[in-house]
């Protein structure tokens, strides 16, 4: 078991049943769509080829903006 899982499992010890459950619920639903978009586009290489042409010709065409940190701040509920 690597470090950082070790560290997570202990973390995850420390709290309540109810939030361990609650977390690993959330955990497993996110596995679980990333595993679904990784079918969808390994099914479908051409929708991702053509999202990224579009991405490229709205970055040629100077119509995006560069990412700040403001772009990574997780929103309260």
């Amino acid at each position: 078991m690597s470090n950082g899982v070790a560290r997570l499992l202990d973390r995850l010890n420390e709290l309540p049943e109810e939030e361990r459950e609650r977390l690993a619920e959330n955990f497993l639903i996110q596995i679980e769509d990333e595993d679904e978009f990784d079918r969808l586009i390994a099914s479908r290489p051409d929708v991702l080829r053509a999202m990224a042409d579009e991405a490229l010709e709205e970055e040629r065409a100077g119509r995006t903006l560069p990412l700040t940190e403001a772009d990574f701040e997780i929103e309260a509920d």
